[in-house]
């Protein structure tokens, strides 16, 4: 039986996971207790370490040289199929993974009598808090109508395929080669190392125990659900959170997970912009839209709002209560701006294309806290100009003023850089920098209000300021002697009359 183990370990430009932030200790425990468990299955087993020279912590025994680490997954499949003839059993399986020994026999003897294109698949779990969670049926909740039984336990496929594990006989990974294409690399489900094995698994019907996860399983060694006690609060404010979704829908239970760890998040709102998917998640209220309304459609849902505080949040990364708190502390400072993760600049009107923090000229729209009053510049903006792609440039410039990008890195990658991220379109920088000359000139052609009601009082509290100088100028030359004698004299006009000629001769 061949394994590879796909392994790497370090910094990586766009993706953060444990891979890239634990640490090195750590992180070596997990892998080798992967490879331990491996070697310790029933039969002759050949494990391999596939990773990149660098970026590993265990010797590498297949070294692949990638520009893209994310793209391990799909690069060792197709080099193990080359090893077809040679095995009788071939394991793919991400390097946090632990295979009981159980659940390979299980597979076997699945086998013996299953058709070609039928696998049993194990559910990948994760035991915190003694309660034990499916990672992969939680990230995406629900079944296919299919059903069948296995030594009494009952069979079913979920919407979602992935285990972070492949394990095929000779003969299905022969049947796999007949049916899927080994040179595609693109987004099946969730990020590009889920969509390999996704992809891999097309053609085969994947049987979970439906009845009882943990009788046919493999072990997540890391978490990745975001379970715990909820977050104290700290602010009376109470918030409407509202996400978008398009194509990671697979996401959303952790998002919603770790928001509702948040005592100030009293509401969820969920757009869901994919017309070929319904979603219906328990506690939270979704609007299935028939057609993908991009991004503008979250602002929609503002008004519907039960509160005046709002949390916007993409798809494609997870904020955790203790960095949503760290925002919070900033926002109740001054609630008259936008409060987000990351921004950008804008210098001699160029859109400067790097994360920026403290004061901020656009708040990326990945997360953004506002109070919804905020949105009635937008929406006059919005009323004139065709619809933005770019909308958080479009929010934050029609404020009038400098926002906030409060630094709590790491932020949980989700796929933010997966093959439907808005930014790896070819023209993101140059429709970016246009929309910048669009808003940029329709607030010349459109003085905002606020902004020079701001300025009159600005203006109003340096003339009081200057005010109260003269006043003090005026009470202190009213305390003196003279001045005092002189105003003694306006009592009496012949006298005083006479004091005003006699100055004249004074010197």
């Amino acid at each position: 039986m061949l394994c590879y183990v796909n392994h790497y370990y370090g910094p990586h430009p766009t993706f953060r996971g444990k891979s890239t932030t634990q640490t090195r200790d750590v992180r070596r425990q997990i892998v080798e207790r992967t490879l331990a468990a491996l070697r310790a299955l029933d039969g002759d087993m050949d494990v391999r370490v596939c990773g990149i020279p660098g970026r590993a912590l265990v010797p590498i025994d297949i070294p692949f040289d990638l520009s893209e680490p994310r793209h391990l997954v799909f690069e060792t499949l197709v080099n193990m199929s080359r090893q077809q003839e040679r095995y009788d059993y071939f394991i793919n399986i991400e390097d946090d993974v632990e295979v009981p020994a159980e659940t390979f026999r299980n597979i076997l003897e699945f086998d013996r009598e299953a058709l070609i294109n039928e696998c049993l698949h194990p559910n990948r779990l994760e035991r915190r808090e003694g309660q034990v969670h499916c990672v992969d049926l939680e990230a995406l909740p629900g079944w296919n109508f299919q059903e069948k039984t296995f030594r009494g336990r009952l069979l079913r496929t979920a919407l979602n395929p992935h285990s972070a594990v492949l394990v095929l006989s000779r003969e299905k990974l022969g049947y796999a080669l007949r049916h899927v294409d080994p040179s595609f690399r693109g987004t099946v489900v969730g990020g590009l190392m889920a969509s390999a094995y996704a992809h891999w698994h097309k053609p085969f019907v994947l049987w979970r125990t439906a009845d009882e996860p943990e009788a046919h399983a493999v072990v997540h060694l890391d978490d990745w659900l975001p379970l715990g006690t909820p977050a104290l609060r700290i602010a009376d404010l109470d918030f409407t959170a509202i996400l978008l979704s398009w194509k990671r829908a697979q996401n959303l239970p952790a998002i919603i997970a770790e928001l509702s760890r948040i005592p100030e998040i009293r509401e969820i709102l969920v757009w869901n912009n994919d017309p070929e998917r319904t979603l219906d998640l328990p506690g939270v209220n979704v609007v299935n839209a028939p057609a993908n309304f991009r991004r503008l459609a979250r602002y929609c849902l503002v008004p519907l709002a039960k509160h005046d505080h709002i949390w916007f949040q993409d798809d494609d990364l997870l904020v955790s209560a203790e960095q949503f708190h760290e925002l919070l502390r900033h926002y109740q400072n001054d609630r008259a701006r936008i409060v987000g993760c990351r921004g950008h600049n804008i210098r001699d009107g160029k859109y400067v294309y790097e994360d920026a923090y403290g004061e901020v000229d656009v708040v990326l729209g990945q997360t953004m806290m506002f109070h919804r009053g905020m949105l009635a510049a937008a929406f006059a903006a919005l009323g004139e100009l065709p619809p933005p792609t770019h909308d958080d440039i479009a929010f934050s410039l029609s404020c009038g003023r400098k926002h906030l990008a409060v630094n709590v890195e790491p932020l949980r990658d989700l796929g933010m850089s997966d093959d439907v991220a808005l930014h790896r379109r070819p023209q993101h920088t140059a429709t970016r920098q246009a929309a910048v000359e669009r808003y940029t000139a329709w607030l010349a052609r459109h003085p905002q209000p606020g902004r020079r009601i701001a300025q009159l009082e600005e203006e109003l509290a340096q003339l009081r300021e200057e005010h109260g100088a003269l006043r003090g100028q005026y009470e202190r030359l009213r305390n003196c002697a003279s001045v005092r004698a002189v105003e003694q004299l306006k009592r009496f006009p012949l006298l005083h009359s006479a004091y005003m000629r006699a100055k004249k001769f004074l010197p």
